[in-house]
């Protein structure tokens, strides 16, 4: 006896994990759970599904990804000794991600336009979109911000009911990302209660001195815990709001970014790694980072407390996500 087989489903195979073209000899048949990846919102890994309106059949799955887990291009920078052996060690930098992507489609010419149209769509648009990829075995999803590379969008036809497609797409920041955002605001409520006041703490010290404590050390709401589960130290976005006067935002590493005065009704935006800061509205006001600032982020595998301290009533919102390499 033998076991009948698809008509035009040429990724059958690839999504029911039996041998090419043959369907699974018990039925009915149970497909085998597709990680979702999702590209702009769209997953483009749905596996075979049914229109609910027409009742045709439409496949299209994800075939390859490179580029996601690999390691990012690297830039050592590395000085070549001219009158002697080897080279000087230059300060090594990470490239932007490269991502390839390859799929299939099977099924109706309409659905197969549609999609096409879809995909297009989102390799022509000119404002970056978010790339995820649900790992099965680590069970977690994972984001990059991309944009279409310079390589166009192609597809190609294999019959009047499928095509195969690829798409380059370029992560300007190489590293990976939890989906889900995690946030902490930090609040200096009264002229009185501005938050973490000195610079560091004692834990301990002389017998004399033992249990000396400075008054109001954290006053509620200055300070907040920040984790990072990743591998890779993780960026943090601050948005500043209120009336906030001298204000800095410090960590028990010491680590600190200093603001000048930002006014009632106005809030500043700050990438705290690269110290760019932005008034909301777009335009790009660098003179709000005050000297004595260093870059701050969230180390990997770990859980830090960032505090912040103000000389008027305020907040500043911080939002993250783990971060892997």
């Amino acid at each position: 006896m033998t076991t009948p087989t698809r008509s035009y489903d040429l990724t059958f195979d690839r999504i029911y994990g039996t041998r090419p073209g043959v369907r699974p000899p018990t039925p009915p048949w149970v497909p085998v759970p597709l990680a979702q990846i999702t590209w702009g919102g769209l997953n483009i890994n749905p596996g075979n599904t049914v229109n609910e309106f027409t009742g045709d059949e439409f496949t299209a799955i994800v075939e390859d990804i490179t580029g996601w887990y690999d390691s990012p291009p690297l830039n050592g920078n590395d000085a070549t000794r001219a009158l002697a052996d080897g080279s000087a060690w230059g300060p090594k930098v990470l490239g932007p991600r490269t991502i390839a992507v390859t799929g299939s489609a099977a099924g109706p010419r309409p659905a197969l336009m549609d999609w096409r149209d879809q995909l297009a769509q989102r390799a022509c648009d000119r404002n970056t979109a978010e790339f995820t990829v649900e790992d099965p075995w680590l069970g977690q999803t994972l984001a990059a911000i991309t944009r279409a590379g310079t390589e166009q969008f192609a597809w190609t036809p294999l019959s009047r009911w499928a095509f195969r497609w690829t798409v380059t797409l370029t992560a300007g920041d190489p590293r990976l990302y939890a989906q889900d955002w995690q946030q902490v605001r930090l609040t200096c409520t009264t002229a009185a209660d501005t938050g973490r006041l000195y610079p560091r703490f004692y834990t301990g010290g002389e017998p004399d001195y033992e249990g000396w404590q400075y008054r109001d050390q954290y006053p509620p709401g200055s300070a907040g815990w920040l984790t990072n589960a990743g591998n890779a130290p993780a960026p943090v976005t601050a948005l500043w709001s209120g009336e906030l006067a001298a204000s800095r935002l410090t960590d028990d590493a010491l680590l600190q970014v200093n603001m000048a005065l930002v006014g009632p009704g106005v809030s500043i935006w700050l990438d705290t790694e690269s110290l760019i800061a932005e008034a909301i509205g777009g335009e790009a006001r660098p003179q709000y980072v005050l000297p004595g600032s260093v870059p701050m982020t969230i180390p990997p595998k770990s859980t830090v407390r960032w505090h912040l301290y103000s000389e008027g009533p305020g907040a500043v919102a911080l939002s993250w996500r783990s971060a892997w390499l």
